[in-house]
């Protein structure tokens, strides 16, 4: 079974991304993804299975 995942993106997160999208900056990329798969890792070890919005002080650290 393929397990879902439900990440919402506020606006100054869109705009992050936009920016690296524009720019092509692979390395900056690269470390935003790297936040966000370190975020879905601790929520798979986590007791609770519901969807989860985005929580911007995670990705900040």
């Amino acid at each position: 079974m393929k397990k879902k995942e439900v990440i919402e993106f506020e606006e100054k997160d869109i705009i992050e991304i936009s920016k690296i999208v524009i720019d092509e900056d692979k390395e900056t990329a690269l470390k935003y993804l790297k936040k966000i798969y370190e975020i879905l890792k601790k929520r798979e070890k986590s007791h609770c299975k519901t969807s989860y919005a985005w929580n911007n002080k995670e990705i900040k650290k």
